[in-house]
Formats: structure tokens, C-alpha cells, sequence
């Protein structure tokens, strides 16, 4: 029979936050549990239960990339399976919990806003034994900043370009030729117009003008990353896009019709002595405002403040995330840090090389010892939810040589249609995302098949 076990790091006991108090969150605390379980329904304190067992596959780290790979072979190869986090919780960087002075649902590694076109992926994490226990909702994601002392769509479009420029563009046709005209295309050596541009800044100049890069991109750029966009790959703003339109809504896509196998979120950094990849953190500061009402701090849930004159990057207010209900709101405000667990990558060409180097040592130990590196942190990229969990499956699938799945080939031909929303929220908590594909593999197992240490 298979059965899955999860180790998680216990929680150091931490003081609930202050009510109108000002503090610091480290990424560990927010809650007063010892142990925050996502609704599993085992829990044991006795080591001795896994002393002497064997394990199929052993999964480092409980978060998505994980938390697939654990369900696909619990559920698909029948396979027992180890799932160790150093941390005491469930979801990885997705987790969420209420918090408790409050009672707002609230993420604690920054906002977690699900979206994808990946039909394969949405019919993954829709599957209809998860959906009766935390069902996703439609969310159309807007996102504003702070703009020369205005309060723009962060999401370029027309009127973002009229407000800051004073101008007054009328329709399509006149934001394409302003748009035109700003653009400064990239050029090579012998000043010959290519799309290869050099770097992240050559790239957003020639998608959006000099004005529009210094005002928003570049400042917000060397916040996120510490580096000037001079410095980094092009990559970093190659997806930078300006709406002709008056639309403010992003994240909207149409979706159309016993062998120890060890699988670990990351690179082997510490035993190669290589060097260390630059990585940017993020530290987070919470304030919560007492008995305000029905009311908010902000008018919507992120607001960035791209300028230099903020040494933060955004405020997200979780009260307006599925219009939760409040007499209380908090806010928290997100700095970018060297300092902390690993968020964002730097990609330059320092990096680049170096990550192919490690690259290396990951092939051999996979191929000499069974030793499989998945995830962001294995790739040193920066992933989306959706972007994380193909990423799984399709790992999953090389290394298991493509097994039926019958689960998603019916998901498949199902007769999704186009035009299903593809930003959504789960109306319990995101972190069920993680717990739903735990509590499947456990519905049937008995108590001492499955379960959590403290």
C-alpha cells in the first residue's frame, strides 16, 4: 500500500502580532500553532513510526514542485513517499493562514495570485475531488503605483500615458503612433537594428520609451534586484507591455479547448564550492489598522511604488483579496533584501555561467545517484504558480517516462471551453492547494500509513 509521510521543522514560539503595532515578519512566523498542518488529519510526535521504513521516493521541500511530484507518484505509481520542509508548514512560499487579530486570510511570503493558459495545469489543480474542498473564483488582477505623486494603472495603457504626460490620446490608433515614436529600437555593434538587445534597459527602452523607463522601470528594476538594468539580461524586461487601450486588468487568459528515488527543490551549492548565485529576498513589515469599519487603507490590493524616494517596493492589503469582511485591515509592505531565503534570481551573465556549472554537477548526481533537482530554485529561474507546477509534471514525466494519467486525460477531454478565467483565488486558503493533493493521497490510507511530525 502507499503511504506518504511528511517531516516539517518546528515552530519556534512567537508573540501574536500587536494590534496598531508596527513589526517585522521573518519567514517563519505569523501564527501561534506549533505546527500548522493544512488540515491533514494525522498528526503523531512519535519518531518511531518511520525508524525502520523504507521509502520509494523521498521529496525535499513541501512546496508546489514538491507537493506535485509527491501526489504524482503517491497517486499515479502507487509509491511510498518521504516529504521533508525544514519549515512548519505545508504550500512552501504560498502558504497562508488567518491571522488571528484580524481574522484576515493572508499569505506570508508576499501576495499569491494564481493565473496560467496552460490548460494541462488548469486541469490539474481543478480536478473535481479538490475543487469540493476549496474551489477556485474568477479574479481579474489590477495593479496600480504610485506615479510622479499619482496613482496610475502600474499596467501601462492609455490613460497611465495621458495622466503622466499630460496628453490626451483618443483611441488605438493614436497610442500606437505615440508609442512609435517613443520607441528607441536596440541596435548592434555596427548600429544595425536587431531584436537582440544587450541588456534589460536597451530591451524596455525599445518597448516603451526613455520617459516611460526612467519613470517606472528602471528605478522599480534596481529596487527588485539591487543592479542596475544596465546589468542585467535582457530577459528581465523583455516582457514589459504597453495596453493601446484603456484596459487595467492583467492576469486575464483564455484557457482553450526500494530504490530511494530523492528529488530536491534546489542546486547542490554547499558541497561543489562554487560560489553562491545571487539571489534577492524579501522582508516584509505588517501594520494593522484596529476597527476602521468596512473600509481599506488603499483603493486596491497592490499598490507599487516604483520611485527611489521609497526604499519599498509595494503595499498589499489582503482584506480586499475575495472580499473578506473586517471591522480591522492590516497592510503589509514588501522591501527586496541580499539577505533572506532565496526569492528572486539576478540574472546577469556572471550567474548564467555560474548556474551552468552547477547545471553539471545536477546531471551527474541524477545520473550516478538517482538524484533528481527540481524547481525554481533547481532551474534559477523565477516561476509562476502555473510555470512551477508544469514544471512538475513534466519532470515527473521524464523521469517516469510519460505513465498514464488517467486523472488528467479525462481532465483533457473534458470539453474545457475557450474563454475560462485564468486568474483565480481559492475562497479557503491557498495553502490548500498544497493540503488538497495531501489529503488525496491520504482519504484512503489508514492512520498509520500518513502522517506529520512536530
Amino acid at each position: 500500500m502507499n503511504y506518504l509521510l511528511f517531516l516539517l521543522h518546528p515552530l519556534l514560539k512567537i508573540r501574536s502580532p500587536l494590534i496598531q503595532k508596527k513589526e517585522k515578519l521573518s519567514r517563519t512566523d505569523g501564527f501561534n500553532q506549533t505546527l500548522d498542518t493544512a488540515g491533514l488529519r494525522n498528526v503523531f510526535d512519535n519518531m518511531e513510526w518511520y525508524n525502520n521504513r523504507s521509502f520509494d521516493v523521498c521529496v525535499i521541500g513541501a512546496g508546489l514542485s514538491g507537493a506535485v511530484l509527491a501526489e504524482r507518484y503517491a497517486n499515479v505509481l502507487q509509491k511510498t513517499v518521504l516529504v521533508i520542509d525544514k519549515r512548519n508548514h505545508l504550500a512552501g512560499n504560498l502558504y497562508d493562514f488567518v491571522e488571528p487579530e484580524t481574522g484576515i486570510l493572508m499569505n506570508l511570503y508576499g501576495a499569491h495570485l494564481f493565473h496560467t493558459d496552460n490548460e494541462r495545469v488548469f486541469s490539474y489543480i481543478t480536478k473535481s475531488e479538490w475543487q469540493e474542498k476549496a474551489p477556485w473564483v474568477r479574479y481579474d488582477h489590477e495593479v496600480k503605483g504610485v506615479l510622479n505623486g499619482k496613482l496610475l494603472s502600474i499596467f501601462v495603457n492609455m490613460n497611465t500615458v495621458n495622466s503622466m504626460f499630460r496628453l490626451n490620446i483618443k483611441d488605438s490608433a493614436e497610442m500606437d503612433k505615440w508609442l512609435h515614436n517613443v520607441q528607441e529600437p536596440c541596435t548592434d555593434a555596427q548600429e544595425i537594428i536587431t531584436d537582440n538587445c544587450q541588456d534589460a534597459e536597451t530591451m524596455a527602452i525599445s518597448r516603451v520609451g526613455r520617459e516611460l523607463y526612467n519613470t517606472i522601470f528602471c528605478p522599480y528594476t534596481h529596487k527588485e534586484s539591487g543592479k542596475s538594468p544596465s546589468e542585467l539580461d535582457s530577459s528581465v524586461t523583455a516582457l514589459i507591455h504597453v495596453e493601446t487601450t484603456t484596459t487595467h486588468v492583467i492576469f486575464q487568459t483564455d484557457i482553450s479547448s526500494c530504490h530511494l528515488r530523492d528529488i530536491q527543490d534546489g542546486l547542490p551549492h554547499r558541497a561543489a564550492n562554487l560560489g553562491n548565485l545571487e539571489y534577492r529576498s524579501i522582508r516584509f513589515e505588517r501594520q494593522i489598522f484596529a476597527d476602521i469599519g468596512p473600509g481599506y487603507y488603499q483603493s486596491s490590493s497592490v499598490v507599487n511604488y516604483p520611485g527611489l524616494e521609497f526604499n519599498f517596493t509595494r503595499i498589499v492589503e489582503y482584506k480586499h483579496f475575495l472580499n473578506q469582511k473586517s471591522k480591522h485591515t492590516l497592510i503589509v509592505k514588501e522591501f527586496s533584501s541580499d539577505e533572506g531565503d532565496p526569492y528572486y534570481p539576478v540574472p546577469n551573465q556572471r550567474n548564467r555561467e555560474l548556474y551552468a556549472r552547477y547545471k553539471k554537477l545536477a546531471v551527474k548526481e541524477e545520473k550516478e545517484k538517482g538524484v533528481y533537482f527540481v524547481g525554481r530554485l533547481a532551474n534559477y529561474k523565477y516561476f509562476n504558480m502555473d510555470q512551477a507546477i508544469d514544471n512538475a509534471l513534466n519532470t515527473f514525466n521524464r523521469i517516469e517516462h510519460s505513465p498514464e494519467q488517467t486523472d488528467l486525460q479525462e481532465c483533457w477531454t473534458s470539453g474545457l471551453s475557450a474563454g475560462l478565467i485564468s486568474l483565480v483565488f481559492g475562497t479557503n486558503s491557498a495553502s490548500q492547494l498544497a493540503a488538497n493533493t495531501v489529503t488525496s493521497w491520504l482519504r484512503n490510507f489508514p492512520a498509520t500509513n500518513a502522517s506529520v511530525h512536530v
